[in-house]
């Protein structure tokens, strides 16, 4: 007899999303799991045994995947689609965990084989009305889910703007708030990054930043820093860059002789942990707009700073999240996240003091088993269903 399973689909790379995987860590003690993916990138993450990964297409990077002319993408998501269905449906997948527009236009299809199919919709995206035309596949996946995510039995997104703005958006009047913020269980790697070992040794305080790197990043105003500062600071910085420019500046930067800002580009889990558990501080590198807000509304970077204890400099427009003032110092534009940067790498005791209620707040609330409860016990209820 086939055991009824979870399945999770997220049209991605699971690495990429540590909310997703540790939804995974939650889970899979209790159920069987079965991850629906695309093949980008390598994998680094590894699972239970009663946990299926399936990882379709033809292996690529980030990059070269955006690159793909469009005929190519409705291709590939078609046949992304159709795998899934039937792996799923071989699975007798119970309930589905859909966490962007791809995964829940594709949950939806599946739904029309198997009608008692519950599925949870906890979006790592936002959706933006009008940045995609209607010949982008985006533009499809974003109207199906408009029209249908009504009909999930458990809609959620991980910020509290982020969720009045799906709200607003699709006329939902309960979606949920679920923070993506880090396990509570995490195990605190005794390993530090030696690049920053060898920085504090010399005396200089560390700042680091893990993400997506933009030109709304405020990149260019570090850089200016730390050519003309006379502050013994560095910064260590690690994630994917969107733009060329923005990208030359870092690698220009490492080819400086005696640069104190070192770009790492993308590494993997186990070197950001070491990165973090090296930092003195943290820093949320977001200038304001809407859609920035709204995209960069999501926790799991904050989540992982507070994991380390790691005070954190943070854009105003997170103001309205009460903990953010325990843990860190805010800025409104570019000159005052400079001012922050300075205010922070001088005061040791502000450190300390953010720094203890960064930990003190994970280990009570800013955890995801707290977050992720009651999307739990509501699939606890469904799978308990004949």
């Amino acid at each position: 007899m086939t055991i009824k399973s979870i399945a999770i689909i997220l049209y991605s790379n699971i690495d990429y999303y540590p909310s997703t995987t540790d939804a995974v860590r939650l889970l899979e003690n209790k159920y069987k799991i079965v991850i629906f993916s695309r093949n980008i990138e390598d994998q680094l993450e590894l699972f239970g045994k009663n946990t299926v990964l399936y990882k379709f297409g033809r292996h690529t990077s980030v990059i070269k995947s955006e690159r793909k002319p469009g005929l190519s993408k409705l291709i590939e998501y078609v046949l992304f689609t159709l795998k899934t269905i039937y792996y799923s449906r071989r699975h007798k997948s119970r309930c589905i965990i859909a966490y962007d527009t791809f995964s829940l236009t594709t949950a939806v299809m599946l739904r029309l084989f198997n009608p008692q199919i519950k599925i949870f919709y906890h979006a790592h995206e936002i959706i933006e009305p009008g940045s995609s035309k209607w010949y982008h596949l985006r533009y499809w996946t974003e109207k199906v889910t408009i029209a249908y995510a009504k009909d999930c039995v458990w809609v959620s997104q991980p910020d509290v703007k982020r969720a009045d703005f799906f709200k607003n958006l699709t006329g939902i009047k309960d979606v949920k708030v679920m923070r993506n913020f880090a396990l509570r269980n995490f195990k605190e790697p005794v390993e530090k990054l030696a690049l920053c070992e060898k920085l504090k040794q010399d005396g200089y305080v560390v700042g680091t930043f893990i993400g997506t790197i933009g030109k709304e990043s405020y990149i260019e105003n570090l850089v200016q820093f730390i050519r003309t500062s006379e502050m013994k600071i560095a910064f260590v910085i690690a994630g994917v860059v969107r733009e060329k420019s923005i990208e030359n500046l870092l690698r220009n930067e490492n080819n400086r002789r005696l640069s104190r800002l070192v770009y790492l580009g993308f590494i993997p889990k186990k070197e950001i942990n070491a990165l973090l558990n090296s930092a003195d501080f943290a820093l949320a590198l977001y200038a304001p707009s809407l859609m920035t807000e709204m995209n960069a509304g999501s926790s799991a970077k904050v989540g992982a700073y507070i994991t380390f204890g790691l005070p954190v400099i943070y854009p105003s427009f997170w103001d309205y999240e009460p903990y953010y003032k325990e843990i860190g110092l805010n800025y409104d534009d570019g000159e005052g996240l400079l001012a922050r940067v300075r205010e922070m790498a001088k005061d040791q005791d502000l450190r300390r003091r953010l720094g203890e209620n960064a930990k003190r707040k994970f280990k009570e609330n800013i955890n995801f088993e707290s977050e992720f409860r009651e999307l739990k016990e509501t699939l606890d209820g469904y799978m308990k269903l004949n």
